[in-house]
């Protein structure tokens, strides 16, 4: 799925929306599908979105490293240090 760039640019404020029930953002399950590219373009957006967090309390680095998903970790890592 590739999600243009004005896009997001456009609207930011929707890259803080929350799912019902489970508050995980768009970061939250473009990380837990594995979309590099929409995790790309979230990061470079909104790399303060990588220590946001979820119903229970997970980050999307969480959720990156429950996938075992290596490059989204570097990814995020990268994106926000301080989210480690």
């Amino acid at each position: 799925m590739y999600v243009p760039r004005c896009f997001i640019e456009e609207n930011k404020d929707i890259l803080e929306q929350k799912t019902p029930n489970t508050y995980n953002t768009a970061l939250h399950l473009a990380t837990r599908f594995g979309n590099v590219e929409l995790v790309k373009e979230v990061v470079r957006s909104r790399p303060d979105m990588v220590a946001a967090v979820n119903g229970k309390l997970e980050t999307p680095l969480h959720e990156a490293c429950c996938q075992g998903n290596a490059q989204v970790t570097t990814l995020l890592l990268e994106a926000n240090p301080s989210a480690a």
